[in-house]
């Protein structure tokens, strides 16, 4: 067994949780740089170097209405298959591979928000990182049995709701929304654990490819069938 298959699980213990504390529009979030805070020390410890692969990337401008109908502006979608590669003084190594994306009104910063973002969820969710002390759960534990309990989201914490568009237990995308996704996914060359990262980014940590309901289903395949165009054009004018 090589050096970093020893030095995960002792970076995973020592980093611990990586808690919400920066607030957004949407709720709560751990940004890029919170990581790195967290992480750089371990990795200076361990003598353990990262390195970032990009690929996958893409542009896609909208046009949109100005406020007070002072005519129109772009804004930029861009998007990007990040790699992050952690090897230790052996050069044994292992990768964790996340999608991101941003957006923003100039093109070079919905670039930079885009590989921020996969580079962030490449590591958080390849390290496993929490986002509060994994001890709360038993220090929160009431006295009664389980009879007494409310049912729950697995998830949602004591006087919190689930967040709005988390995907049911229950939700089960249809078969042939499943069939087409996959198939797009084919086309594009899109692993599985990328699309099931980027689902977990954009509906909730339940969500993946067979978990979604009919609405998120569309939802991602239109963004599927978008790409797919682009590669077409690309392939055809390039």
């Amino acid at each position: 067994m090589g050096q970093i298959h020893k030095i995960i699980p002792e970076i995973m213990r020592e980093l611990g949780a990586i808690p919400r504390d920066r607030r957004g529009q949407h709720g709560t979030y751990r940004s890029v740089y919170d990581v790195l805070k967290s992480l750089q020390p371990l990795l200076v410890k361990h003598q353990v170097t990262l390195s970032m692969k990009v690929a996958d990337t893409g542009t896609e401008a909208h046009q949109r209405e100005k406020p007070g109908n002072r005519g129109t502006q772009f804004f930029f979608r861009s998007f990007a298959t990040i790699s992050v590669r952690l090897t230790a003084p052996d050069e044994t190594h292992t990768s964790f591979e996340a999608f991101g994306e941003g957006g923003a009104f100039d093109e070079d910063k919905a670039a930079n928000k885009a590989m921020s973002a996969g580079f962030k969820y490449a590591l958080l969710l390849g390290l496993c990182v929490p986002d509060e002390d994994l001890a709360d759960s038993d220090r929160d534990t009431p006295t009664g049995g389980p009879q007494d309990l409310p049912a729950r989201h697995p998830l949602q914490q004591a006087g919190q709701q689930p967040a709005a568009q988390s995907v049911p237990f229950d939700a089960s995308t249809p078969e042939h929304q499943l069939g087409e996704i996959k198939q797009l996914c084919q086309k594009l060359k899109i692993p599985r654990e990328v699309l099931d990262a980027k689902l977990v980014q954009r509906f909730g940590p339940d969500a993946n490819v067979t978990s979604l309901s009919p609405q998120q289903a569309d939802e991602l395949i239109g963004q599927l069938r978008g790409k797919a165009l682009e590669l077409e054009g690309k392939q055809a004018f390039g």
